[in-house]
């Protein structure tokens, strides 16, 4: 269960990076 949970967040987390990241570079450009 604490696999399935901390992979969660992980993934989580690093789509909300992404997304933040790529909604930046539109934003640049």
């Amino acid at each position: 269960m604490k696999r399935l949970i901390s992979m969660a967040l992980v993934a989580a987390m690093t789509l909300t990076f992404i997304r933040h990241n790529v909604s930046d570079d539109n934003a640049e450009e």
